[in-house]
């Protein structure tokens, strides 16, 4: 399993999102992709803080996605096209 490093993460101005470091590999979520699923625009530190919120989300939709050149881009599509929230047990 995948984990996220929220005592590494950073934003990428260059390619749009937030990074968190994940052991060897890096994972993007693009700041796209966090505004769409809040529903609301934020700055780059705004962007940091709730992509952290999300983490345990973020570290499903990682495990799922493949890696490519050492790193997992997290897109809008692959984020808020597919329901990635895991039911309740009873």
């Amino acid at each position: 399993m995948r984990k996220l490093d929220i005592g590494a993460v950073r934003y990428d101005a260059i390619d749009g999102g937030v990074v968190f470091a994940s052991g060897a590999d890096e994972v993007l979520i693009t700041l796209d992709a966090i505004e769409t699923y809040f529903s609301k625009p934020f700055a780059p530190q705004e962007a940091i803080n709730h992509a952290i919120e999300i983490s345990p989300l973020l570290r499903r939709v990682a495990n799922a996605t493949p890696c490519r050149d050492g790193r997992i881009n997290i897109t809008n599509a692959i984020l808020n096209e597919r329901d990635w929230e895991v039911p309740d047990a009873d």
